[in-house]
């Protein structure tokens, strides 16, 4: 992977349209950056790459300090491109998820790789953590929308979404809410009661991806 730093002014905000942020530094990379994530302290930034330069499309994880933009540390070099990011609230775990289904826990500090696990075998797409800071929902190409306990990867439950192509997903704030969009033919965001797996909600007004 290369990078070329751009240094930019310091960031503003016109208090009269929060809208209006000038951004204070930029990269610029020959990969496709598909995920990225503040730690909870917002200080440091990850981001997850696919290199399509490279006929092995291999992704990368890098993480940079906020402040000055100082490239911190390059996480893991893999050999498939990285396709979701999420920090654990302790600011020192990132689980990331990677096409091939896989999950990994690295600890930021010494890049070590704490845990791995492969969650779904046709391809993962998005991952999610709950506010409770433990459970982790995954969804990827095929139908399942599973749920796991961290930091040891027990597997709580797996259900069927009814959809095809799931793309993202998301908890409510609560918590009790999980949310997944299909990005296949289906155009549908689903809502379920976590307390029993049911569907609360379908939401079908796209016409187009998801």
């Amino acid at each position: 992977m290369r990078w070329r730093k751009h240094k930019l002014p310091a960031a503003t905000i016109d208090p009269t349209n929060a809208a209006r942020v000038t951004p204070w530094t930029r990269w610029q990379t020959r990969t496709q950056i598909n995920t990225i994530a503040f730690a909870p302290d917002g200080q440091t930034l990850v981001a997850g790459s696919w290199d399509r330069t490279n006929r092995f499309n291999d992704g990368s994880v890098r993480l940079w300090r906020v402040a000055d933009g100082t490239l911190l540390r390059s996480l893991i070099d893999r050999v498939t491109p990285v396709e979701s990011l999420v920090f654990l609230p302790d600011g020192q775990t990132v689980v990331l998820g990677t096409r091939d289904g896989t999950v990994d826990l690295w600890r930021i500090s010494d890049g070590a790789l704490i845990d791995s696990f492969m969650t779904h075998e046709s391809g993962l797409t998005s991952l999610a953590l709950a506010p409770d800071g433990q459970t982790l929902a995954s969804v990827g190409y095929e139908v399942m929308v599973r749920l796991w306990r961290l930091p040891n990867h027990t597997s709580l439950r797996a259900f069927q979404s009814g959809l095809t192509g799931l793309m993202s997903v998301a908890f409510a704030p609560d918590g009790q809410t999980l949310a997944a969009a299909s990005g296949g033919i289906d155009q549908t965001v689903r809502l379920w009661q976590l307390s029993d797996s049911t569907l609360h909600q379908s939401l079908k007004h796209h016409t187009s991806f998801v």
